[in-house]
């Protein structure tokens, strides 16, 4: 009975053993889960980041296209007002040549009456 009850302590004490291994290999997994969790929050912060950089290249590349079609624009607008100002430029030469042929006009219909004057 001695030996019997000895053998069931034993038992007893691998039950408790076993016991205790499963409840310390449960708290390895579940700081294992927690660890795993922890480490999907990162990546998932990671992917965020990532995704926030990318809309901030895009809106930097889309006001940096915005910046070139004002820049064309303001160079269109240059060209066309240097080409207003060369046709006024023009008009008002040939409005010159105008005014002088005018003038001589005038000197030699002057000169004209002065020659009739004098006969």
């Amino acid at each position: 009975i001695s030996t019997l009850q000895m053998h069931k302590e034993e038992k007893h004490l691998v039950a408790n053993n076993v016991v205790s291994t499963i409840l310390e290999t449960r708290e390895e997994i579940s700081t294992l889960q927690m660890r795993k969790e922890e480490k999907d929050l990162v990546a998932n912060n990671i992917d965020s980041s990532i995704s926030e950089t990318r809309e901030g290249i895009s809106t930097l590349q889309m006001h940096k296209e915005e910046k070139h079609l004002v820049a064309n624009n303001v160079v269109s607008t240059i060209l066309e007002t240097r080409e207003e100002i060369s046709t006024l430029q023009m008009r008002k030469e040939e409005k010159d040549l105008v005014a002088n042929n005018i003038d001589s006009s005038i000197s030699e219909t002057r000169e004209g009456i002065s020659t009739l004057q004098m006969h």
